[in-house]
């Protein structure tokens, strides 16, 4: 069985969390760096969205997602991994993080994914709104 939890503030993220990003396929960052990176980011904002899927304990999907800005009204995911997780399950997340979101003011979630933008809107409805360009630094 699949349960949900959630924090507000990325200190109450356990060891087993920081692991599980860390460890993710095609993520090439010292888990150091990327812990000082949501700490920074997070650590002095009044609120946080911060979703941990288990099961058996272990963690199994999970979203990070920052409060609406002032001007735009627009709540931001900052990352996600749903692979492993049910639709059912990756609903619930979303809908308590609509929740989460309209709670604090927001207008919109906003997103950068590394999925095909078909599968989100197809899904649930999220629609391309500018591009995500990268380039390699080397």
């Amino acid at each position: 069985m699949t349960t949900i939890e959630i924090a507000t503030k990325p200190e109450q993220l356990d060891t087993e969390f920081w692991k599980v990003l860390h460890g993710l396929p095609g993520r090439d960052y010292a888990l150091s760096d990327f812990s000082a990176f949501l700490m920074e980011a997070l650590g002095d904002r009044e609120a946080v969205g911060i979703w941990l899927a288990r099961e058996e304990g272990r963690i199994v999907g999970f979203l990070i997602a920052l409060p609406p800005d002032a001007i735009a009204k627009c709540a931001f995911v900052l990352t996600a991994y749903a692979t492993g997780l049910t639709k059912e399950i990756r609903e619930e997340i979303l809908g308590q993080l609509y929740t989460w979101a309209k709670s604090l003011g927001a207008r919109a979630i906003g997103m950068v994914t590394e999925r095909r933008e078909d599968v989100w809107t197809r899904a649930y409805g999220y629609k391309p709104a500018g591009a995500y360009m990268r380039k390699e630094l080397v």
